[in-house]
C-alpha cells in the first residue's frame, strides 16, 4: 500500500482570498459592515445594548492614507482573538442565521493596503486585543515565485498579536487599513454613493414610500435590517428619491426629468408556500427610456437582509438586451 501523501496549501491561496477575491475593491467595505452588523445584532440580543445605540463609524483619511470601520457590538473574547482572526476560514457563525459565515471576507482589506490591523475588547475584560497582519510583506512573499512556502508559514510571518490594558465596561471590534494604496477606497463622497445603495442602512426620512415598503414587508412577515452607519460623522441612508434626473454638461449638471408616482410590490413561493423572494419597484411619469446614471438608485437591486449582491445589472442576463 502507498504512503499517504499529506496534502499542501500553497501561498497562493491567500493571495486569491485577498485582491483576487473581488472585481470591485470597494466590496472590503460591505464585508466589514457586514460582519459589524452581526455583531450589532448579537450585542442586542444579550442585552449589551440597544438598537438606538447601536452603530458603524467609518473614518477615511485621504491624507493618511487610512480607513477605520468600527462597531460597538460584542466584541470578540481575549481567548478567541488569535483562532479567529489568525486562522483562515474557520468562521463560528450559524449560516442562515448571520449575514457572514465564511471566515473569509475580514482578510479582503489584505489587498489594498500596507497593513491591517483588528483591535477589539469584549465587555467584561480589561484588555484589548490586537491583531495585526502586514500586508505589505504578505505581498511581498506571495510575489516571490522562486519560493514555495506554505499558506500557514506565510501566515505566522506576516502576523503578530499583543494585548493592551482596556476599560472593562468597553465592547467594540475595530478594523484600521493603513498605507491604503487603492485610492479608490479613499474616495469619500464615491464610497458615500456605494454605501448608500449596497450597506444595510435606512431610507431617508424625506423618501415618502419609506412607510409603504416597511408595511408590505411586514406583512409578508419580513424584517428589513437597517443600521446607522456613518461615514466621518455624517449618517448614510439610501439613495431613493421621488424625483428622477437626466445628466448636462452645463452648470447645474443634471436636471429634472420626471417623478416617481407610486410603488408596485412583487413576489413568489415555492410549491410549499414559502415566500422565495419579494420586491418592489417604482412607477414614473418617464416613458420608454432608461433611468439616466445621474439617478444613483436606479436598476432593479438584488438584497440579503438588505445588503446588495452585486450592483444594478445584477439581474441583466435574465432579461437580455431588449425585454419585452
Amino acid at each position: 500500500m502507498d504512503k499517504p501523501v499529506t496534502p499542501i496549501i500553497g501561498k497562493f491561496v491567500i493571495e486569491n482570498l485577498t485582491v483576487g477575491m473581488y472585481d470591485d475593491p470597494r466590496c472590503v467595505y460591505r464585508e466589514y459592515i457586514q460582519n459589524s452588523a452581526d455583531a450589532l445584532d448579537k450585542a442586542i440580543s444579550m442585552e449589551i445594548l440597544t438598537p438606538q445605540e447601536a452603530a458603524i463609524h467609518i473614518q477615511i483619511s485621504k491624507d493618511r492614507r487610512s480607513i477605520v470601520i468600527e462597531d460597538n457590538g460584542t466584541g470578540i473574547s481575549n481567548s478567541r482573538v488569535v483562532p479567529m482572526l489568525q486562522n483562515v476560514a474557520q468562521s463560528e457563525k450559524e449560516i442562515g442565521r448571520e449575514k457572514g459565515f465564511r471566515g473569509i471576507g475580514r482578510l479582503g482589506g489584505l489587498g489594498y493596503c500596507e497593513r491591517l490591523v483588528f483591535e477589539t475588547s469584549f465587555k467584561g475584560e480589561n484588555v484589548k486585543s490586537i491583531m495585526t497582519w502586514d500586508a505589505k510583506r504578505l505581498k511581498e512573499i506571495v510575489n516571490d515565485r522562486t519560493k514555495k512556502e506554505e499558506a500557514d508559514s506565510v501566515i505566522m510571518t506576516v502576523t503578530s498579536f499583543h494585548e493592551e490594558s482596556e476599560e472593562a465596561q468597553k465592547h467594540y471590534f475595530k478594523v484600521i487599513m493603513t498605507g491604503v494604496t487603492n485610492f479608490e477606497l479613499l474616495d469619500e463622497e464615491d464610497i458615500s454613493d456605494y454605501l448608500s445603495m449596497v450597506a444595510p442602512v435606512p431610507f431617508d426620512s424625506h423618501f415618502i414610500f419609506k412607510s409603504k415598503i416597511h408595511e408590505d414587508a411586514k406583512k409578508e412577515g419580513i424584517k428589513i435590517d437597517e443600521y446607522k452607519v456613518f461615514l466621518n460623522t455624517e449618517q448614510i441612508y439610501k439613495s431613493y428619491t421621488t424625483t428622477l434626473y437626466r445628466s448636462k454638461n452645463t452648470h447645474p449638471f443634471r436636471e429634472k426629468t420626471g417623478d416617481i408616482l407610486d410603488l408596485t410590490f412583487f413576489k413568489s413561493y415555492d410549491k410549499n408556500s414559502q415566500l422565495l423572494f419579494w420586491g418592489w419597484h417604482s412607477i414614473s411619469d418617464i416613458q420608454g427610456r432608461q433611468l439616466d446614471k445621474s439617478n444613483k438608485a436606479r436598476g432593479l437591486r438584488v438584497r440579503k437582509d438588505n445588503i446588495q449582491i452585486g450592483d444594478e445589472n445584477r439581474l441583466e442576463a435574465l432579461f437580455g438586451s431588449n425585454p419585452t
